[in-house]
């Protein structure tokens, strides 16, 4: 089962594999409902609105719809209140004949502090909910939920970024995304010459520079430029000057005098320096740095 965010992702999915079960957290416009019916996908209801426009796609097309009903239990962002819920199973709106459910869902809004009392007033709120719709499966926990103890579990986890080896609230983790960049250029520049837009960087003395394809244009943070570093076969190469759209600059006059040439590739993010260390150093998180990635940079999936 796969999670998205919007039907148009759910296409593209659908074109790779037209097996798939896949959910749509989006809510659902009503001229969106026959894509969904032709596609088999699952919506997410997170309101009474969305449950309104599901009847009336399900009558109008005379198709049964699979759903899930998402619960807001304390995040107070997307869901369909526990009063609400209650009205609704009290005049049987839940119960409607062409409406499949394929579970209820909420979000924990403070997964990775375990010990936080608001994890387990979320998890007590929506055992009381589930006494309303009790033949619903359930699903409660992301990533880090997954952590928290069996009681939390239910029927469905829906892991997000802890599947790219990301996330400081699993110890045992492994880097399994890395991102890389190719040296476009190696030049030499001697002190007192300035480095990208600006002449932000200065030599203080004479050294090598590599630049590397790469720049804010494919998702990596501008504003973060001197606050990291690229690798090369373990040798730092300290970003230096500005972060343009397409390149990034770096000191590589160590990894030159180890033989790194014109047109080798050096890490933003790997197995040398996490995603988590990369969004430590651009001030915010792994999941925000990872949706950023723009469509140029070139995927390659490993067995």
């Amino acid at each position: 089962m796969f999670f998205v965010t919007t039907l148009e992702e759910a296409v593209q999915l659908k074109e790779v594999d037209q097996s798939a079960k896949i959910v749509v957290l989006g809510s659902t416009p009503s001229n969106a409902w026959r894509e969904v019916a032709r596609l088999g996908v699952i919506s997410v209801v997170n309101s009474l609105s969305d449950l309104e426009r599901a009847k009336a796609a399900a009558i109008k097309f005379a198709v049964e719809l699979e759903l899930v009903l998402n619960i807001d239990t304390g995040l107070n962002r997307l869901g369909v209140t526990p009063k609400e819920l209650a009205r609704l199973a009290f005049k049987g709106a839940i119960d409607f004949p062409l409406l499949k459910w394929t579970f209820l869902m909420t979000h924990l809004a403070r997964p990775e502090e375990s010990s936080h009392d608001s994890n387990l007033k979320q998890l007590q709120q929506l055992t009381a909910i589930h006494k309303v719709v009790p033949s619903m499966p359930v699903s409660l926990v992301n990533s880090a939920g997954i952590f928290l103890p069996d009681g939390f579990h239910f029927d469905v986890a829906r892991p997000g970024i802890g599947l790219f080896g990301s996330g400081k609230w699993w110890p045992e983790r492994r880097a399994v995304t890395s991102m890389y960049g190719r040296a476009l250029q190696v030049r030499d520049i001697t002190s007192g010459d300035e480095v990208g837009y600006g002449g932000d960087f200065v030599a203080s003395q004479n050294m090598a520079i590599a630049i590397i394809a790469g720049g804010y244009g494919d998702g990596l943070f501008r504003a973060a430029g001197v606050k990291r570093s690229l690798w090369w076969k373990g040798i730092e190469c300290p970003v230096i000057g500005r972060v343009s759209m397409d390149v990034t600059t770096v000191d590589a006059t160590a990894a030159c005098h180890q033989g790194m040439r014109e047109g080798d590739w050096l890490e933003f993010f790997g197995p040398t320096w996490s995603v988590d260390n990369l969004a430590e150093a651009m001030a915010t998180l792994p999941n925000e740095l990872l949706s950023r990635i723009g469509p140029r940079v070139c995927r390659v999936y490993l067995p």
